[in-house]
């Protein structure tokens, strides 16, 4: 298992997926892929499967095909493999994630038309390559080590304001990786926090006095959704 794809096989494991592994499955004879399935409700399939770059070329054909046609009956014929067997939406319901290393040295526009040759590709699976160069894996897990889960980690830097706007001008590298991460996994949901409401109530009581408290009413007869936002304005400006 590659850094990576450790990664994201954690991850799924965090979002409460079934993982189960199959080892030594033939995609061509003499060719081998160790292999994850991710899971919850036998409805929905991820296969994750690092495949060295060089590789790459097979997914569409032999790989794809192989995992299609051979995958079921591969881990119900009595190995060791202990996973459980598919359901039939399988076929019908099933993404590959490949994850892959490009040497450093490769072109990024050469990895992109790669990657979009797989993605763009509408047979047998829906696929998504998650490529992390050899640097990139060390940064991560180096930043990684500062946070209890990888669904923290992700979840803090995507939620980064300030990351945000130094990625947009080119400038936060981490930023970039997260959001690639976001972006080909598709079990990696971005966590929405609830603020709550402001208590209109509260922040007037706040800026009366106890002799002015009798005003209450009346500053709430006046307040309107037309002028709500102005009067809030008003508050902050005074407080300046």
């Amino acid at each position: 298992m590659t850094g990576m794809e450790a990664h994201i096989i954690q991850l799924a494991s965090e979002q409460e997926y079934e993982v189960y592994e199959v080892i030594q499955f033939p995609f061509e004879e003499g060719n081998f892929l160790d292999l994850y399935i991710c899971t919850k409700d036998h409805f929905e399939y991820f296969i994750i499967a690092s495949i060295d770059f060089s590789l790459l070329k097979k997914v569409n054909n032999k790989i794809q095909i192989a995992l299609f046609t051979k995958l079921r009956s591969h881990i119900t014929d009595g190995s060791e493999n202990k996973t459980e067997n598919l359901s039939h939406f399988f076929e019908k319901n099933t993404t590959l994630i490949v994850v892959t290393s490009p040497p450093s040295s490769t072109r990024k526009e050469y990895v992109y038309k790669e990657v979009s040759k797989i993605e763009e590709d509408a047979y047998y699976f829906k696929k998504q390559v998650l490529f992390f160069n050899s640097e990139e894996n060390i940064f991560f897990n180096d930043n990684l080590a500062s946070y209890p889960t990888v669904s923290d980690y992700c979840s803090a830097i995507i939620s980064d304001m300030e990351k945000y706007e130094l990625f947009v001008i080119g400038l936060d590298n981490e930023f970039e990786l997260i959001s690639r991460l976001y972006e080909k996994v598709p079990f990696l949901n971005l966590s929405v926090v609830k603020h709550k409401p402001l208590n209109l109530d509260e922040m007037i009581e706040a800026e009366l006095d106890a002799e002015h408290l009798e005003l209450r009413k009346e500053i709430l007869k006046s307040i309107t959704v037309d002028n709500m936002d102005e009067w809030i304005s008003s508050i902050g400006a005074s407080n300046d």
